[in-house]
């Protein structure tokens, strides 16, 4: 089952937004990856995705929300307000 995320003060939501700088992507090892071509090309290539967050309303591509939860990645379903902040 999918958690769903709607607020924008959410400690995850925030949490996100903070990698948009790079000091925090260096000090948790993270990165957000935005486009479907290349999440597809990194499950192809086994590199490891911790969780993937999406929005129904604005998704165009639910095969690679099947390929996603193949590979056993957590799904976060957000509202379109918190994905367009982040």
């Amino acid at each position: 089952m999918n958690e769903t995320i709607t607020s924008l003060q959410n400690e995850r939501v925030k949490g996100l937004v903070r990698l948009r700088d790079r000091k925090e992507r260096v000090a948790t090892g993270n990165m957000l990856v935005e486009e479907i071509r290349v999440i597809r090309r990194a499950l192809a290539a086994g590199h490891p995705v911790h969780e993937a967050w999406f929005c129904p309303d604005l998704i165009s591509d639910n095969d690679v929300l099947d390929q996603l939860r193949q590979s056993g990645v957590e799904l976060v379903e957000t509202s379109t307000p918190v994905m367009e902040k982040i």
